[in-house]
């Protein structure tokens, strides 16, 4: 219910920021969906909480989704909000039993939904706030392993996903929004935080590394500005894959195999 990356906290904050100061980036959100073409009827929703950044026609496009979440206020707000059902799942495919980052899990949730489409919808730079990960880098570096050999596996996915957080406002515009491939923290800090906003007055500006900028070499990917709470800014990055035919075809299979083993037993 309460914890540092969501629970009643971020659901207080959405009811009183969604539809003003969010407006901006959740309006982006949507472009940047709307351009996600997965071929997967059906959709699992990583970290829904209560889908403030996502729009009912963006859910529409989905016969089935499944709402990934441990905070049991998202089953009430996602109903209310969106009036469709959704599926449900609690499991914790992230985290171990003594609440450390464990790459085991995501091979089971990917093995678990062959033939969904998955949005990680704000989540994996809330990793770094579940875990302290600081003082063991090395074990969320031997997740992002496994995780992308997982995802190489599944068929369509997308996420956003904070990469630097802090009191100094990212300049986005048209012409540096997008970039062919990763990007690193020097060159996010250079790219949009010039100098001259940095050095401004006698203001301390800091800025969090959510530790998600290796994430996914190879693709294409779009920051946007989130103002989370007044003057508190986080540099968001976007990122989605396609699955191929090919791809979806080998899931279909796989799950259609999976349920004649299941009738049969």
């Amino acid at each position: 219910m309460i914890n540092p990356a969501g629970g009643i906290v971020y659901h207080t904050r959405a009811l009183r920021y969604r539809n003003t100061l969010w407006r901006a980036f959740r309006e982006e959100t949507h472009q940047w969906l709307s351009e996600w073409n997965p071929a997967e009827q059906d959709l699992l929703i990583v970290g829904s909480s209560g889908g403030y950044c996502l729009q009912p026609d963006f859910l529409s496009r989905f016969r089935s989704i499944t709402a990934l979440d441990p905070d049991p206020l998202t089953r009430f707000i996602l109903r209310k909000r969106f009036a469709r059902s959704f599926e449900w799942d609690r499991e914790d495919y992230f985290f171990s039993k003594r609440g450390h980052l464990s790459p085991v899990g995501i091979e089971k949730m990917v093995r678990r939904y062959p033939s969904h489409a998955i949005l990680f919808s704000n989540f994996l730079g809330q990793l770094r706030c579940l875990d302290n990960l600081l003082d063991k880098p090395e074990r969320f570096a031997d997740w992002k392993v496994t995780f992308r050999e997982c995802l190489e596996r599944a068929g369509s996915w997308a996420s956003f996903h904070d990469r630097l957080s802090g009191n100094l406002e990212p300049l986005i515009s048209a012409s540096n929004s997008s970039s062919s491939d990763l990007v690193t923290d020097s060159g996010l800090v250079d790219r949009f935080y010039p100098s001259s906003t940095r050095a401004s007055g006698t203001q301390t500006h800091e800025l969090l590394d959510h530790l998600t900028g290796d994430l996914f070499p190879g693709f294409a990917r779009r920051f946007l500005k989130w103002e989370l709470t007044p003057g508190r800014f986080h540099l968001i990055e976007a990122v989605h894959s396609n699955g191929s035919a090919q791809q979806l075809g080998k899931k279909l299979s796989a799950e259609s195999a999976s349920r004649e083993v299941s009738s049969l037993g």
